[in-house]
């Protein structure tokens, strides 16, 4: 005759067995009254702590790739176009909604909308210059930055500053280091061939879902 499973999670509650499944990694099992989710114990996986120099690329969305160069800069291969663009001089890491919505102060958020796609749409605003508004790269004590050199000595946090009219609206940290999720912003800086004039070419893109380290190790 077959016996009924039970489980108990103490010696005063014991219940029937009526389902046991695997569920995200953990085994759940259901009884008439409760349901328990079973994971295993141990240490947790530390998240690898990179530095500038480890990185060889990254990778975003859309299959564009930035490599790091020696020489400090950037390069983008837009997979879209199949073109090797112009290397950059500056190129970090904008947080996404979510991690701002936990971490900024308040009249940030107050700032940035109140979803992930008008927040995208407001950056967007500012980095193509529409409407009297302007992004700049620049430290906590608004010194603008035009080069991933310039961020690395930097005494304060780097961040970007978005502007309209030439007002400050609000200010948001970025990283040197790529993160997943976070969307890249890079900046080159060149001269207008007929006027001579200096011209900061501002390009935010997608989210990034790939690192590549100099040793090999993939992060996705």
């Amino acid at each position: 005759m077959r016996q009924p499973v039970t489980f108990s999670d103490s010696a005063s509650r014991i219940s029937e067995v009526q389902a046991v499944r695997e569920e995200r990694g953990a085994l759940e099992i259901r009884t008439r009254t409760s349901v328990y989710r079973l994971v295993q114990e141990g240490p947790q996986r530390a998240e690898r702590s990179i530095e500038w120099d480890d990185i060889a690329s990254v990778m975003t969305a859309r299959g564009s790739t930035y490599t790091y160069l020696p020489n400090g800069k950037t390069q983008r291969f837009k997979e879209v176009t199949k073109q090797l663009e112009e290397p950059q001089d500056l190129l970090v890491y904008v947080p996404n909604y979510a991690w701002l919505m936990q971490h900024a102060p308040e009249q940030v958020r107050n700032r940035i909308g109140e979803n992930e796609l008008i927040y995208h749409d407001t950056l967007l605003e500012h980095v193509h210059s529409i409407a009297g508004r302007k992004a700049y790269m620049q430290g906590a004590d608004g010194t603008e930055l035009l080069t991933t050199e310039q961020i690395r000595s930097a005494s304060s946090m780097p961040g970007l500053g978005f502007y309209r009219n030439g007002a400050i609206e609000f200010f948001i940290p970025v990283s040197l280091i790529p993160k997943i999720g976070w969307q890249t912003y890079d900046q080159r800086v060149c001269h207008d061939a007929k006027t001579g004039d200096r011209i900061r070419e501002r390009h935010l893109g997608n989210k990034v879902v790939k690192i590549t380290l100099k040793d090999g190790t993939v992060i996705e």
